[in-house]
C-alpha cells in the first residue's frame, strides 16, 4: 500500500521458536514534498511604498525557501529582505519578501518563489507592478503677447500610469476649438 504520513513510527519484530528470540527495530521516516499553505498575491502600487509578500508552506524535512525575480535568485541585500521562520513540529516554513522603498526598477511580472526539499519541489508565481504619479518634464513659460500673435503653451509629463494632460483658463476647463489646439 502507499506510504502515509501517520505510517511514520518506530517498528519493532520479534522473531521466535523454541530455542530463542531475536528483536530488532528499524525507525521508519515519511518525507513529504512542499505544499503551499500561503500564496503571495500579485500587487499593484505606488513607487516609493513599502511591500511585503509572504508565504507558508509544508515539507517534511523542512523545504528550503527561494525567491527569484524573473529567474534571477534575490539575493536579500539593500532595500530588499528576506525573512524565514521554522515551525518544525508542524513542518512549516514561513517566508517573506520585503522591500522598504519600491523603485520603478521592481516592477516585474514573474516573481517565484519556490520551495524544495529531497521529496520534491513547488513553485508560485506573482507580479509587482509599479506605478509613478505624475511629473512634468517641460512646464510651460510665462509669455507676454501682443493681440493677433500666434503662441504655443508646451507642456511634457510622465508618470505610469502615462498621465492624461488636462488645460484650465481662470481656473475653467479649457475646451479644443479652432482658437485652441492641445498637442502631446
Amino acid at each position: 500500500d502507499k506510504v502515509r504520513l501517520e505510517d511514520e513510527g518506530k517498528y519493532k519484530v520479534k522473531a521466535s521458536n523454541s530455542v530463542g528470540v531475536a528483536k530488532c527495530e528499524v525507525p521508519v521516516s515519511v518525507l513529504f514534498a512542499p505544499k503551499f499553505v500561503l500564496t503571495p498575491e500579485s500587487v499593484d502600487l505606488v513607487e516609493g511604498k513599502h511591500v511585503r509578500f509572504s508565504c507558508k508552506v509544508m515539507g517534511k524535512p523542512l523545504p528550503v525557501v527561494t525567491w527569484y525575480k524573473a529567474d534571477e535568485q534575490i539575493s536579500g541585500e539593500g532595500l530588499t529582505k528576506i525573512e524565514s521562520k521554522d515551525n518544525a513540529k508542524k513542518y512549516e516554513v514561513e517566508s517573506s519578501l520585503k522591500s522598504s522603498r519600491v523603485e520603478l526598477g521592481d516592477e516585474c511580472s514573474r516573481y517565484i518563489v519556490q520551495a524544495e526539499n529531497e521529496a520534491g519541489s513547488v513553485s508560485h508565481e506573482f507580479a509587482l507592478i509599479v506605478n509613478q504619479p505624475p511629473t512634468f518634464t517641460l512646464v510651460p513659460e510665462s509669455q507676454n503677447l501682443i493681440e493677433g500673435d500666434n503662441t504655443n503653451l508646451a507642456c511634457k509629463a510622465t508618470g505610469k500610469p502615462v498621465p492624461q494632460l488636462t488645460w484650465y483658463k481662470n481656473g475653467s476647463l479649457l475646451a479644443e476649438d479652432d482658437h485652441v489646439n492641445f498637442t502631446s
